[in-house]
């Protein structure tokens, strides 16, 4: 069975080259465009038209065609996804590959810094090598870059301040310090006894 597009049963080689000039048109298609590049009568190429339904052929075609798009254009976007898939993965491997070698690289630094911490590196070049193989180790494996810590609930014995730092902050700007902010250790007080 062929495609509305193509020749039909009983269509003759002319009357199908005639819609094949009809279809290739594009969208400024019409009768008297057809007629006039292939030299033929008005009545002739309505019939063709007519009794070959053209109008509904060219429908058929433009479907086709925006299926056959559409088709290509999910599978290109497919192997868009698949090439960029592959990408991540080879970067993620990388980046672990990198991670475990900075890692290793920080613990011997560790090891040499405790047999000799005056000849070896820092501890921050330390610090840093871990840190590095942390966000490489997390990068790879698809983590948060940043670790969320809970903050840990403090013990509210309410704000203090130093007497030195009361004086300070009076002298500055001449106001005093309520109470409430002044750490004092409280030290009790001898009694004192009539006669002593």
């Amino acid at each position: 069975m062929s495609l509305p597009f193509e020749q039909q049963p009983k269509e003759s080689a002319k009357a199908y080259a005639a819609f094949t000039e009809y279809l290739n048109l594009g969208p400024q298609r019409s009768l008297a465009a057809v007629r006039q590049k292939l030299g033929k009568s008005r009545a002739l190429i309505e019939r063709w038209c007519s009794k070959f339904d053209w109008v509904e052929r060219v429908n058929a075609y433009n479907a086709q065609m925006l299926s056959m798009k559409q088709k290509l254009k999910e599978e290109f976007l497919r192997e868009i996804a698949l090439a960029e898939a592959e990408r991540d993965q080879a970067q993620e491997e990388s980046e672990w590959k990198a991670r475990c070698r900075a890692l290793r690289l920080a613990n011997e630094a560790m090891d040499r810094f405790e047999a000799n911490s005056d000849k070896y590196g820092t501890l921050e070049g330390i610090a840093r090598l871990l840190e590095l193989s942390s966000v490489l180790g997390r990068r790879s494996r698809g983590m948060p870059l940043q670790v969320k810590e809970e903050p840990k609930p403090i013990e509210n014995k309410g704000p203090t301040i130093s007497l030195e730092f009361r004086m300070a902050i009076e002298k500055a700007y001449g106001q005093p310090i309520p109470a409430e902010f002044i750490d004092v250790e409280t030290k009790p007080v001898p009694q004192l006894t009539e006669g002593k």
